[in-house]
């Protein structure tokens, strides 16, 4: 056995690397492959509806309600760019885009920010109330982990004995 400052290291089971557990054996235990299989072909079904309004909106508007959208595919002929340039070209279309990318910058970008300097205060400074959970009144599921952690740190565990009640 090791012993490093005082601290005697458990034995090691054999076949065991020191931190990530057993190491995999070749042809050993079941096989991921058909649940990797089914996830693709779960994830190609999901694309369908999205490749559809792809190609449904680089046919021109008379052959939209007249064909299927995978006419794009069997007469790529009939695919044009004339929808894109009609919804570009008008400038409510434009200015709510423009909207929908500041708005969504500052929904992403401002929180991400906001909760990595929070996230630096609970790392590394010590301040009154740090211990009962951060942000423990922002939601009702960190309020119940908040209440459960100090109920069971405030309980005795060196008795063995059963209480009467």
């Amino acid at each position: 056995m090791a012993t490093t400052a005082g601290h005697i290291a458990p034995p090691r089971a054999p076949g065991r690397t020191h931190r990530r557990g057993l190491r995999p054996q070749p042809g050993a235990g079941p096989s991921h492959a058909p649940v990797n299989i089914v996830l693709v072909v779960i994830g190609l079904l999901w694309l369908v509806p999205t490749l559809g309004l792809l190609f449904t909106s680089l046919l021109p508007a008379r052959l939209i309600s007249a064909t299927g959208w995978w006419q794009v595919l069997s007469k790529p002929s009939h695919a044009t760019l004339e929808n894109h340039r009609n919804i570009f070209a008008d400038h409510a279309i434009t200015s709510a885009l423009v909207t929908t990318v500041w708005i969504s910058f500052g929904a992403t970008i401002v929180p991400i920010l906001v909760a990595a300097l929070a996230a630096y205060a609970f790392a590394w400074m010590d301040f009154p109330g740090r211990e009962t959970g951060p942000l423990s009144g922002s939601s009702p599921w960190s309020w119940c982990c908040c209440r459960w952690r100090s109920s069971r740190s405030s309980r005795s565990y060196g008795s063995s004995a059963p209480t009467s009640t």
